[in-house]
């Protein structure tokens, strides 16, 4: 769906705007690295083939929700 580019920019401004102050006061869980400063997707898949790499190892139960 189309929207006026003035409501779009502001769409995106609040977006961004709201991200900084939660990351800021600490409401961002560690786990989440959507459009974070410092965070990369590929460090998350990464982290997840180590877990996925643990569990296999010690012979635990896990699951990826």
């Amino acid at each position: 769906m189309l929207l006026e580019p003035d409501f779009n920019y502001m769409n995106k401004f609040i977006g961004k705007h709201l991200l900084n102050r939660a990351e800021w006061y600490g409401h961002i869980s560690k786990e989440q690295f959507c459009s974070r400063k410092i965070h990369a997707a590929f460090n998350q898949a990464i982290y997840k083939v180590h877990e996925f790499d643990i569990m296999r190892q010690q012979k635990i139960k896990g699951a990826l929700c």
